[in-house]
């Protein structure tokens, strides 16, 4: 059974904006607790959910300082809010060289 999709509530009048989508979507994604996902570093660990995949492979970036990393593994919302806001950034990034790629190979 699927669970029932959350509702994005505004007054009457006002317009849905793609930043209230944004959120209500990163928001519902990275607050769902089912733990259906591998560990790509560890297949033989317990499945976890998908804020957790993801904030742990940010953990284990060698880009990511001590200091960010103990905050990231300390701090579950701080966790959850730096993840919603890279998640963001990286299909960004993805959608630009995804463009830019298929443009080039048009040429």
């Amino acid at each position: 059974m699927f669970a029932k999709t959350p509702q994005i509530k505004k007054p009457d009048g006002k317009p849905l904006l793609r930043k209230d989508i944004q959120f209500a979507l990163l928001s519902y994604i990275f607050h769902d607790d089912k733990k259906v996902f591998t560990s790509s570093y560890d297949a033989s660990a317990e499945k976890m959910s998908f804020s957790e995949l993801y904030i742990d492979s940010m953990a284990r970036s060698t880009k990511c300082s001590r200091v960010v990393r103990e905050k990231l593994q300390t701090d579950r919302e701080l966790a959850i809010s730096v993840a919603m806001v890279s998640l963001l950034v990286n299909v960004g990034k993805m959608n630009t060289t995804l463009t830019c790629t298929v443009l080039r190979l048009s040429h």
